[in-house]
């Protein structure tokens, strides 16, 4: 009788009891598959806090982890990811292109290194195994109106992502980089204003009682998502195992459009509109005109000079090697998200 084993597997961007929702019946399947020789033990967020991941990987807590990669504050642990927060990246057939010519040239060699090895990566919603789905965008959800940005200013909004912060700090508002599972503590204590959040965020995470205003920014949030495994766990799978694992981690990604879970947030924040329990905000052509030229002529200096302030030295020649990488994708053709961005 061959020796069984079990997995434990964190959804880093989930609380306990959205994990099955979000997976569905992939653990099953694993388990079906192997025909029991591989179990699938689940966990939330609240098992280990997302920022705590890769190290819990690494070190063997966990065998597998997926969640956002939020170390952009300068290379914490895997310098070459950092880059993914900046919202200038391809999306579409072209983004997979992209996403697949960064893990091949940096992203797997450095994590392995660390002991730890991608069984799939996102950027900006485009995966290096060729599936894509829609990008989106983020809004600031509060617990006080701004009708403005002006009257937004200093307002102190948390963001998971370090360059997602960044975003709010360049239009004037005061970002505070927390795990999903810090928001709603804050916001109780009164430490927090709200949250910069894309439209499924405030019902997926359970906030929409807590927060009764949208300002609408138009945030293009761009990360880096990983499907991790321990190494030293993936090497001792036998082939066969190891390969219904990742294949059925690609299915159970390529089932995860984010476009209706994009319009089903919306028509539950629509639904909240009518019935009175939320105000939507939008911005005056200007504002969000200026919102846009901050990002874009901004963010880029910020990221170069928190890597070399942080010890990446070679920030901006590995930046200049990527924005290279992008470019040569875009030469061949490959097309972009055909849809619309929520």
């Amino acid at each position: 009788m061959k020796e069984k084993m079990t997995l434990k597997w964190e959804m880093g961007t989930a609380p306990a009891e959205k994990v099955k929702w979000v997976l569905g019946n992939t653990a099953e399947r694993i388990s079906e598959r192997t025909d029991g020789e591989l179990s699938i033990e689940l966990h939330g967020v609240e098992f280990v806090p997302d920022n705590e991941l890769v190290n819990a990987v690494a070190s063997g807590k966990l065998d597998m982890a997926s969640f956002a990669y939020t170390g952009g504050v300068g290379p914490v642990i895997f310098p070459h990811c950092n880059v993914s927060s900046l919202p200038c990246w391809l999306n579409g057939e072209a983004g997979s292109a992209f996403t697949k010519a960064l893990v091949d040239k940096y992203v797997k060699s450095e994590m392995e290194a660390f002991g730890v090895t991608p069984i799939a990566l996102e950027i900006n919603s485009a995966y290096d195994f060729g599936y894509f789905t829609a990008p989106y965008l983020c809004q600031v959800w509060s617990n006080k109106m701004f009708t403005s940005l002006k009257e937004a200013a200093g307002a102190r909004i948390s963001a998971q992502l370090v360059m997602s912060g960044d975003a709010c700090s360049v239009i004037g508002m005061e970002p505070k980089i927390m795990t999903y599972a810090e928001m709603k503590p804050a916001l109780a204590a009164d430490s927090l204003d709200g949250f910069l959040l894309p439209g499924i965020g405030p019902m997926f995470h359970t906030l929409d009682d807590l927060t009764p205003f949208c300002l609408k920014i138009d945030y293009p949030e761009a990360y880096d998502d990983f499907t991790i495994m321990n190494l030293k766990t993936y090497n001792s799978l036998p082939a066969d195992i190891r390969n219904i694992v990742i294949e059925e981690v690609h299915g159970w990604i390529s089932k995860m459009d984010r476009a209706p879970m994009s319009t089903k947030g919306w028509e539950y924040n629509n639904a909240l509109v009518k019935a009175g329990k939320l105000s939507i905000i939008q911005l005056t052509p200007s504002d969000r005109a200026w919102c846009k030229q901050q990002w874009e002529t901004k963010l880029v200096d910020i990221w170069i000079k928190k890597q070399i302030a942080a010890g990446f030295k070679d920030a901006k020649a590995y930046l200049d090697d990527v924005l290279n990488i992008r470019d040569s994708i875009l030469a061949k053709g490959l097309p972009l998200y055909p849809g619309e961005i929520l």
